[in-house]
């Protein structure tokens, strides 16, 4: 369970020394592979995350999609540009959520912003090739518009997914209760099995 900080899980576009896509999406799979007996393949492994950790997975995944069988965001916050969903602008957290999207993608325009739109992944997946993808969101969060959105453009593209929507918001509660479902559906599409 690997911190992003407010980096957004991305190679940062203002700060070389900042590069977590890198070091979560690539180093940590290697370094797991080398120190501990695992499947080395993508069908011993899935990635999931909550909020920007759920943005952070759902782009590992559709980076690359060789890499995992399955990826899955929870209350992701799956948007790129400085307005945060729901929240007042003038807000302390929205200004954070603002300067943090700032750091990690340059300003509004970028090419950084437009290589790590999640919904612009979507729009260019190949089905074929593609991870299955499961989402869930809480019908409370202020996330749960660009979850549908994303789901939409799943759907769209006939990406394999499994959506759920419950009561609920943008708080552990919620993310506690929706983590079962989520890893019962990894050991439903994990093809590894214990041996007796």
């Amino acid at each position: 369970m690997p911190e992003g900080e407010n980096a957004w899980y991305t190679d940062s576009a203002t700060n070389a020394a900042e590069r977590f896509e890198t070091a979560i999406g690539v180093d940590l799979v290697a370094d797991v592979e080398r120190k501990f007996q695992v499947l080395a393949t993508r069908f011993g492994r899935a990635i999931a995350g909550l909020s920007m950790g759920g943005y952070g997975a759902l782009k590992y995944g559709l980076n690359y999609p060789g890499r995992y069988v399955m990826v899955g965001s929870l209350s992701g916050a799956l948007l790129v540009d400085d307005a945060p969903p729901g929240l007042p602008s003038e807000s302390e957290f929205a200004r954070i959520v603002r300067e943090s999207r700032v750091a990690a993608f340059g300003p509004m325009g970028s090419p950084a912003r437009a290589a790590n739109n999640v919904m612009a992944m979507v729009a260019k997946a190949n089905p074929a090739t593609m991870l299955y993808v499961y989402v869930a969101c809480g019908t409370e969060d202020s996330l749960i518009e660009v979850n549908r959105e994303f789901v939409a453009a799943l759907n769209k593209q006939k990406i394999a997914y499994e959506y759920r929507e419950s009561p609920g918001g943008h708080n552990f509660a919620y993310w506690d209760r929706e983590i079962r479902p989520f890893l019962e559906a990894v050991a439903e599409h994990m093809p590894v099995r214990r041996q007796p």
